[in-house]
């Protein structure tokens, strides 16, 4: 769901359809991203510079050290 500067692809704690793939690379305005609870096993946020929220809770698929965050200067 897109709202403004925001996505939101909760899935209900997994109760939902699970997204395994997803590419924000062109939302550079992106500020605040969630995909709780999705079977991502990437995710690429280094051109989304503006983000300062992502939640990736559940998403065991996404191995540590995938997740590169040192463009996202903003994320709290």
């Amino acid at each position: 769901v897109l709202l403004d500067d925001k996505l939101d692809f909760d899935n209900n704690d997994g109760l939902g359809s699970k997204i395994t793939d997803l590419d924000v690379s062109n939302a550079v305005a992106l500020t605040t991203l969630n995909t709780r609870y999705n079977e991502l096993t990437s995710l690429d946020v280094t051109q989304n510079t503006a983000l300062t929220s992502l939640t990736f809770r559940g998403n065991q698929q996404l191995s540590s050290g995938v997740l590169d965050i040192s463009n996202n200067t903003q994320l709290n």
